[in-house]
């Protein structure tokens, strides 16, 4: 395995081999950290660089090369050598390095300053060359490096709050902020240096020779409250596609059917929202069949195909989204049912999804993701509670605090909402929901089995629990 030569920027043919001659300006080799020998940061890892790069490279690699999820390693994420003439000599290093120690993996970095990794070369001493948020770049990048292999590194950095919707639903480039320190869940808000998911989209399929996309993120995490940095009590980030509890945001559902086989069908927003009666509230669908139709209280509001052509603009101007996303932009509210009907290739009614107007919350309803856990100590179950109206439909607009209980084999450890503003320890046994859900985690005890009794409670709710079997 080795790293091919590619046509610079101006056109040059510069190969490894020619830039290996010179004598690197230091020593020490680098390490898969967000620095290498330019700091970032004073306190980062550049102050040890030059000293433990190299065994920190094997070490890791050793470490961690017998798990079947690492499919590349990254000598590097956004780091200030792109700018620097002699940065390609730290890429030579860890990628020779990375080969001896791991032959059967090839390298990557997440570059994200322009062109700057292919006239300072860095580009040319890995095996796929990551960019960080260049979907526009793909094809000029091509096009000057035919025989250069393309990821996207990181990509689309959407942000939003789960079930928590904002109108206008359009394009928010960054953000709209408001007071409540939410970002609409409807999906197409991102800061000014990311986009939505659909661009990225557009563009890997308008450029197949991109070998795929790394996410940022799959989960919302703690810290980087983007768009709000500054205002407490935000503190976790807004840009996974599920958030903090492991619930799913609307956007989940994009990737499962771009990256899936399963069936999907999925409608948002949710269909409570008093006091705009008469009014436009649009309907959006992500799913795997090629047709839906809309029906409103048995209405038709037609059907939508996807287009899935165009090409990708150099200006985020939402044009990509109905290539990825049904939308129905005309819907007027009025309470009652959603329901959208799919068809197969053959124009076949093949799947139905339904979202209903909730009246008052009523009852809890508790789900686990397992039925049976192991009775070894660190096995974990995680049980969602949901607030349901008297007919068992989720009350999406409900913030109940509800309060968890476990019994028998096992013992409560965490609660969660997914709420990016929500402060409370994580070892409180009670939450407040988000739109309608909060979520528990519970975990065995060791050498202790039999059942494991989970309940949840909130005032003036009926309550609920589920048994879990621990062996």
């Amino acid at each position: 395995m080795g790293y091919g030569g590619a046509a610079g920027v101006d056109g040059c043919r510069t190969t490894p081999q020619a830039l290996r001659a010179a004598p690197p300006p230091y020593a020490g080799e680098p390490l898969f950290f967000d620095e290498w020998y330019i700091p970032k940061i004073s306190s980062g890892y550049s102050r040890y660089y030059r000293e433990h790069a190299a065994q920190d490279a094997v070490d890791i690699i050793r470490r961690d090369r017998n798990h079947p999820s690492i499919v590349m390693w990254s000598i590097g994420n956004e780091i200030n050598e792109q700018h620097d003439k002699e940065g390609w000599r730290a890429a030579m290093m860890l990628t020779e390095t990375v080969h001896r120690t791991d032959p059967t993996r090839p390298t990557t970095a997440g570059f994200d300053r322009g062109w700057d990794c292919f006239t300072n070369h860095l580009a040319n001493f890995v095996d796929v060359v990551g960019l960080n948020y260049k979907p526009h770049m793909y094809a000029d990048v091509h096009k000057k490096h035919p025989d250069m292999v393309l990821i996207g590194t990181e990509t689309a950095s959407c942000v939003s709050t789960r079930g928590v919707y904002d109108l206008p639903a359009e394009v928010n480039v960054p953000p709209r902020l408001l007071k409540n320190l939410t970002v609409s869940a409807y999906e197409m808000a991102a800061p000014g240096w990311a986009y939505y998911a659909e661009r990225e989209w557009a563009a890997q399929d308008d450029c197949p020779y991109v070998a795929g996309e790394f996410i940022w993120t799959g989960m919302d995490y703690l810290g980087e409250p983007t768009p709000y940095y500054h205002q407490w009590p935000s503190r976790s980030a807004y840009f996974g596609a599920v958030d903090l509890a492991g619930l799913p945001k609307n956007r989940f559902y994009g990737y499962k059917a771009r990256w899936t086989n399963d069936d999907v069908l999925h409608i948002f927003p949710h269909w409570n929202w008093e006091g705009m009666e008469g009014q436009k509230v649009p309907v959006h669908v992500y799913t795997s069949f090629p047709m839906v139709e809309l029906f409103v209280n048995d209405i038709s509001y037609g059907k939508r195909t996807f287009t899935r052509t165009g090409s990708v603009p150099e200006e985020k101007s939402g044009v990509e989204i109905p290539r990825y996303r049904l939308m129905w932009d005309d819907v007027v509210y009025q309470p009652g049912t959603v329901k959208a009907v799919a068809y197969d290739d053959a124009g076949n009614a093949a799947a139905e999804a339904v979202v209903r107007t909730a009246g008052k919350p009523d009852h809890l309803v508790l789900t686990a993701d397992r039925e049976t856990i192991a009775a070894d100590g660190d096995d974990l179950v995680y049980i969602t509670a949901a607030i349901a109206d008297a007919d068992g439909v989720v009350c999406p607009l409900a913030d109940n605090r509800i309060t968890f209980a476990a019994d028998g084999a096992g013992e409560l450890l965490t609660t969660d909402s997914g709420d990016q503003r929500e402060t409370e320890s994580f070892a409180r046994p009670d939450k407040k929901a988000l739109a309608g859900y909060t979520v528990a985690c519970v975990r065995s005890l060791r050498d202790v089995s039999g059942k494991l009794t989970v309940s949840a409670s909130a005032e003036g709710l009926c309550g609920a629990s589920v048994i879990v079997e621990v062996k």
